[in-house]
C-alpha cells in the first residue's frame, strides 16, 4: 500500500478559507446571551453546530426525496467540488465512503471537533447515521466513512 507524506498531503486542495468564513458568519450572529455561561468548549460546539445546520441547509433541496445510495452519490460529488478525493461504495446493506484529501488538516490534529463535523454533517445530509472508523489526523492514509442503512 502507497501512502503519501505530509508533505504530499499539502499539495492537495484545503479549504481553510472557506471554514474561517463559515465559522466567522456564525459567529457574527450568536447573540451574547447564547454564550452566557457556557464553557470554550461548549461555544465551540455551538459554533460548529450553526454552521453544520448551514451548510447543510444548503444541499437539502438537491437531496430531498433521495434514496440512500443517491444521496451517497450526490454527497460524494458535492465533496468532491469543494476538493475532497472522496470514493464511494456499497458493502453488503452499508455504503463507505473514503476520503484521501483532508481539507482541513492542520485544524482537525489540533481540534477532533472538526472530524466529528465532518461527521455529523455527512450523517445530516445522508439522513442516516455515520461513524468514521480511520482519520487521515490520526495517522491514517484516508479519512474512512461508514453509511449505516
Amino acid at each position: 500500500m502507497y501512502r503519501l507524506a505530509p508533505a504530499g498531503h499539502e499539495t492537495y486542495p484545503k479549504r481553510y478559507e472557506w471554514l474561517v468564513l463559515l465559522l466567522l458568519e456564525v459567529v457574527g450572529e450568536l447573540s451574547p446571551a447564547e454564550l452566557q455561561g457556557l464553557d470554550a468548549r461548549q461555544k465551540q460546539a455551538l459554533v460548529l453546530s450553526r454552521a453544520l445546520d448551514r451548510l447543510a441547509s444548503g444541499y437539502f433541496w438537491a437531496l430531498e426525496g433521495k434514496g440512500l445510495g443517491a444521496r451517497v452519490k450526490l454527497v460524494s460529488q458535492i465533496l468532491r467540488e469543494q476538493g475532497s478525493m472522496v470514493e464511494w461504495r456499497r458493502v453488503g446493506s452499508r455504503y463507505e465512503m473514503v476520503d484521501y484529501n483532508c481539507l482541513f488538516p492542520k485544524v482537525a490534529e489540533s481540534y477532533r471537533a472538526v472530524c466529528e463535523w465532518h461527521t455529523n454533517l455527512l450523517a445530516r445530509l445522508l439522513g442516516h447515521p455515520v461513524r468514521c472508523v480511520e482519520r487521515i489526523s490520526e495517522g491514517s492514509n484516508a479519512c474512512r466513512f461508514v453509511v449505516d442503512p
